[in-house]
């Protein structure tokens, strides 16, 4: 999987530092990014309960708070606006979370299967030390999947009564499968940006 370089955030300390993204998938004019490593830990909605991508805390801190700090002017030119489906209405972002199987090239969180799918290994997610630092769960234990934490993907995997406000989250967990319900909204839970990149 090729990897880019593109803006700045902190992790080994609470100075900024590059960030590497992987192409998940190139288009002719465009890459679709996520970043390698989780970046960071927030809540899905500050103030907890039922609520929808389109109006959740999450999304305004991407577009507010992330965005103009990792990113120069001259690089937030390149991130191209992204037409996102998600339960509760479309929105534009042009940082934002994935999920299938809109974006996510390959994997249908919407069909009815079990509570648990898989994504690749290789792709499961490193916390940071800054992110550990904030409180973001982690692995402890010495070994291979040491320093894995788990990070949130844009909205549920099960609506029930098919709410487009669930109180809870899915996640991809460190071990790289899918949890359909892993958390309510207001806890804390990894971040890896995703971002339409113009080549």
């Amino acid at each position: 999987m090729n990897i880019i370089t593109l803006g700045r955030w902190p992790q080994n300390s609470s100075q900024p530092e590059p960030v590497q993204w992987l192409v998940l998938r190139e288009e002719e004019n465009a890459l679709l990014c996520l970043s390698r490593v989780i970046l960071d830990c927030q809540p899905y909605h500050r103030e907890g309960g039922g609520v929808c991508w389109k109006d959740c805390s999450l999304r305004r801190w991407l577009d507010q708070e992330f965005l103009p700090a990792a990113f120069t002017p001259e690089e937030q030119r390149r991130l191209l606006p992204a037409r996102l489906k998600s339960p509760g209405g479309e929105t534009t972002d042009r940082v934002f979370l994935l999920a299938p199987p809109e974006d996510w090239p390959g994997w249908d969180l919407m069909k009815d299967s079990d509570s648990y799918f898989s994504f690749p290994p290789e792709d499961c997610a490193i916390t940071t030390p800054y992110t550990r630092e904030k409180g973001i769960w982690f692995v402890e234990e010495e070994g291979p999947d040491q320093f894995r934490g788990c990070w949130c993907i844009r909205y549920p995997r099960y609506l029930q009564d098919d709410d487009p406000r669930p109180d809870y989250t899915s996640s991809v967990n460190f071990d790289g499968y899918i949890e359909a319900v892993a958390q309510e909204t207001e806890d804390l839970d990894g971040i890896r940006p995703a971002i339409i990149l113009s080549k």
